[in-house]
Formats: structure tokens, sequence, C-alpha cells
């Protein structure tokens, strides 16, 4: 396969060999009206945010663990959305776990970890920093039950026990498997646990030795006594009390894998203590900040500038767009195609492929004129409603697979040369809005011919529109045999529907495990979108960033989807 190479925007990607990892339980952090057993442990003013920002500027955290956070909205009250992604757990639950990470860093969503989670307990939330790189680090930040605090408690047998040790059987499932990959880990948070104690069992338990080679070293290796000193709310008098408390030992901890700990810079962990005015002042939280600074080997540094634009790093953003407007169900009226130019797309899985009188003159004329001179198509013919596949690189087979339901398309392919050694097998597809048994029905069928046709070797990216009511429909979890479905997308102002009340999740792009591992955040202009983007223009802002989109694009006559985009960052070895 011939080195192709095209020079893209990239995301901004941190360039030094230093990077601090912090962990903060917030205590009820919320935006919204909410207090825990009706209390006003929860209520904070502007002037408690705004202290709470201060100390957020002064841990300086690179990558900033989260615990009890309600919701988004609250966490950027604190840490500047100017300067960080906020990624929660998704449970709904007043007490996420999450990340704060700096947008120079690079990372991918490795979705929530809902075992974890089971019952009261939080949702974990696992991440991968710098992926595709040799210093990628697989981040879990976590919370566990509380109330089960040392040996002494366990002996007492008690229901919160029972569950803490629920928590960590679950936990040492996550580390162990971790253990067997090659990527270095961390898992930091509120432990709820005196792991420092002498003889402590739940340490015990999770640094087993197994599978061979695991050792786990706590970043706190001196810090017996806790230094943090907190205000507390006194149930009773539902007042808070007048004097600062200090735990009895550390329960917030940054435990790290063998590999991991070898990158501890001299500075080793630090507390991040509040000053006792401020404590006695402001509701900041029961938990004072925890870090530790990682020095990443020279000779295995984060992607410098010249690695980001040499040719064995190749970034492709994949778009399914189903964005025609106006009465004949084209491109004709200009909406769908400023959305088009206003991404970049390099690989286009399109429906509704209409434009002027669809002649070959004119669909390549849509093709260079939307997306560039040297772009390739595939267009199913005799369509009413056709498929396609667009691509900026070769196209070197191509083809359709009948649709036994639908009178007027089919499922669409298109085998394409990408940069390295593999390629990518693209599939467009139009399902049925009829029921969610025909569509179930349809993805069996496709199913089949897949498997029957696409080498498992090569990369696999499905996509364009399902007409699915939701995310747990069968016809997904039919697809989800070749595919990995999460995580999923999300508009500009939250929300994972695509439709043109952006109520359902009709239009997907799915990857097959071997791509998705490439996944990384998409970033669009100044902004930054985990998982992609849903992409609206009636709310998106700034428009700039995505010129020439206009403000009515997305809301236009007759447009009922939304584009979806995703970005994978390959790393290209021939």
């Amino acid at each position: 396969m011939p080195a192709v190479f095209a020079l893209l925007t990239l995301p901004r990607y941190v360039f030094a060999d230093e990077i601090r990892l912090a962990s903060w339980n917030m205590r009820w952090l919320n935006s919204i009206e909410f207090s825990p057993d009706g209390s006003g442990e929860a209520e904070r003013t502007v002037k408690d945010y705004n202290t709470m920002r201060e100390y957020a500027e002064k841990l300086h955290g690179d990558v900033v663990a989260l615990q009890e956070v309600g919701d988004t909205d609250a966490a950027y009250h604190v840490f500047s959305q100017g300067e960080y992604t906020v990624l929660l757990s998704g449970k709904d639950n007043p007490q996420q776990t999450g990340f704060a990470i700096r947008k120079s860093i690079p990372f991918v969503d490795n979705g929530p970890y809902k075992e974890l989670g089971d019952g009261s307990v939080r949702y974990g939330t696992d991440i991968t920093i710098f992926p595709n790189t040799d210093n990628a680090l697989r981040l879990l930040s976590v919370q566990l039950q509380s109330g089960c605090f040392s040996n002494r408690h366990n002996e007492q047998e008690t229901a919160a026990c029972t569950k803490f040790q629920q928590n960590l059987d679950v936990l040492e499932q996550w580390i162990d498997a971790r253990a067997e990959e090659k990527l270095p880990f961390v898992v930091l948070g509120d432990w709820n646990r005196r792991l420092l104690e002498n003889g402590d069992s739940a340490w015990a338990a999770i640094d087993d030795k197994d599978p061979a080679g695991l050792r786990l070293v706590n970043a706190n290796q001196e810090a017996m006594q806790s230094i943090c000193q907190i205000k507390t709310w006194n149930k009773d008098t539902e007042a808070w009390n007048e004097s600062l408390k200090n735990y009895p030992a550390p329960i917030d901890h940054i435990i790290l894998d063998g590999r991991a700990a070898s990158f501890l810079s001299e500075k080793g962990f630090e507390v991040l203590t509040f000053a006792e005015e401020d404590s006695l002042t402001y509701n900041l939280s029961d938990h004072c900040p925890i870090y530790a600074d990682l020095t990443l080997p020279d000779d295995k540094g984060a992607l410098s500038e010249a690695d980001l634009f040499h040719p064995d790093r190749v970034k492709l953003r994949i778009m399914a767009a189903n964005i025609t407007s106006g009465d004949k169900q084209s491109y004709d009226p200009g909406h769908g195609i400023r959305i088009f130019k206003g991404f970049h797309p390099d690989i286009i899985l399109i429906q509704n492929f209409n434009y002027k009188r669809n002649s070959p003159d004119d669909i390549k004329d849509f093709v260079s004129s939307t997306f560039g001179e040297g772009f390739q198509y595939y267009r199913e013919p005799d369509a009413r409603l056709p498929n396609g596949v667009i691509s900026r690189w070769p196209i070197l087979d191509s083809g359709k697979w009948e649709d036994s339901f639908a009178p007027n398309r089919e499922y669409v392919w298109a085998r394409i040369d990408i940069p390295g050694n593999i390629d990518l097998w693209a599939v467009s597809l139009h399902l049925l809005s009829k029921s969610g048994g025909v569509r179930e029905a349809e993805t069996r069928e496709l199913l089949a011919k897949m498997k029957e046709k696409i080498p498992e070797e090569d990369y696999l990216v499905i996509g364009g529109t399902l007409n699915t009511k939701n995310a747990n429909e069968p016809a997904l979890k039919i697809l989800d045999e070749v595919i990995e479905l999460g995580p999923f997308p999300e508009g500009p102002r939250g929300g994972k529907g695509t439709n043109a009340s952006r109520k359902k999740p009709y239009d997907w792009v799915f990857a097959d495990a071997e791509l998705n591992q490439y996944k990384v955040q998409t970033e669009v202009g100044s902004r930054i979108f985990p998982n992609g983007i849903i992409f609206d223009s009636r709310v998106y802002g700034p428009l700039s960033d995505v010129a020439p989109v206009e403000r009515g694009d997305s809301g236009a006559p007759n447009m009922q989807h939304m584009a979806v985009v995703k970005d994978f960052l390959l790393y290209i070895q021939d």
C-alpha cells in the first residue's frame, strides 16, 4: 500500500515531559439546587466557588480526578472551561466521578466503569491520556463505599464493609486486567480507606503480585496522619461545626502500578491544604486536593511538534451525514454543503446523496467543490435515496449489498487505501424508520454480508442514519459483534439526539475495536468534544469555528438529521 499523507489540522498536544496528576473530592458539588438529606451541606455561594477556583489554580493539575460532582456546569465553576475539558462518569447521581483534563493533553474516554457502580456507589471514570504514543497512561477515577476505613471496621462486619469489599473485588478485576496490558496505569480518588495503615487488608488484597509481576505503589509514602483541616456539617443542628477537624489518616490516594511509579518525580506526593480562615469562612470541601508529579522519560516523550507532522501520524476525521434540505431531499439548497465545508472531513458516510440532476458530472462537481479536488466517491446507482462513501484517500473497491426491506436504497460499502498497511472498510447505511423489529432484521442481514466480505484484519467503520429510537435497540446490539458502540458523541450543549428535535439518536459513527483504539477527542476551533460531536448550528458557538456555516443551517426546511463527527489519530507503521 502506498504511503500517503495529508497535512491536516491536528489537536494541540502538550510538548512538556512532566505532568501533574491530582485528585479532589469536591463534596456535593452541584450547579443545581440540591441538598443531601435536606441539609445545607451542598449549598454554595459565588464566593465559595471563586475560592475553590483559586485553589484549583494553585493546584495547577494537568489531569485532576474528580469525585462528588453532580454536573459539568458545577465543575466549570471551579476549573476554567477555557483551560480544561471536564468528563463525568454519566451515572444519574449527584456524586459522580470524573476528570478535569487540561486541553493541551490528548485523551480517550474508555467509558464509565459501571461495574464499580452497583447499587448506590459511584461509577468509575476510565480514560487514557497520550493515546497511541509511548507515553500512553491509563487512569481510573474512583470513589469507593464509605464507612469501612480500616481493619478495625472490617471486624465489625457492617453493611458498609460488605459493600466496600464488593467495590474492592470489582476494582481488583480492573487492576488485574490492566496489569495484563502494556499500558502503565494509575487509580486515583477517594478510596475511603486508610491504605497506609500497617497490615491493611484492602491494600494486601490489591497488591497481591497477581498477575505475575504486578506491583502497586502508593504515591504517598510518608503522610500517615492527614494534614487536611476541614469544616464539617452537623446533621443534628443543621449547621456547620465551629471548629475544624482532621481525618485520622489519609483516605484519598494516588495508586500507581510499577511502570507508572517509575515516572514519579523527586517532588513526590503533596497535599494542597486550605488556609484555616478559608476553611472556616467558605464551603470548600471535606477533602483537600492531592497530587503527584510524573516525569516522562526523555526517550519516550509526548508527541513533539515534529512527530505530529510526520507521515507516521495521520489524523482521520469521519463524518456521518444525512443533512439534505429543501423539498427534493438533496444537497442543492447548500445548507448541508456549508456544514461539510466547516468540518473538513476525510471520509464521509453520506445519505440521500442527491445533487441537481444526479448526472455523473453533477455528482463529481458536488464532491470536488465541497470537499476538494482529488476526493473519490462511490454512490449507489438507481436509488431514489442513495447512500454513498466519499474519501480523501483512494477507494480500491466499492459496491452495494441489497437491503431486502428498503425499496429505495441499499447498504453501500467502500474499501479505502488509508495511509499504512491496513485498509479501511466504510459502510454507509440508512435503515428504515418503520419499526425496531425491521431495523433488527436489517442489521442481521447487514452483519452476515459484512462478515462474509470484510477481512477481520482490516479496519471497519459503519455510519449513517440508523433511525434508532434509543441506544439500547436490538439493532445496535447486533452490530456490537463487529464494532464498539461507545462512548457516544454529544452536541454543543450535551445530549445525544441527532434528529431535528435532538431527542432521538438516529445517526451514528461506529468503529471496530482495532480502529476505535485510535479515537481521540474532536477539536473544533477552541472547543473540545471528548467522544466526537453531534453538530447543531442552531446552538453551536462561535460559528467562526466552522465557517462558512450559518446559524440556521441545521434547522433548514426538511433537514431532519444532524451530522456526527469522530476523529482518530493513526500511528502508521509500514
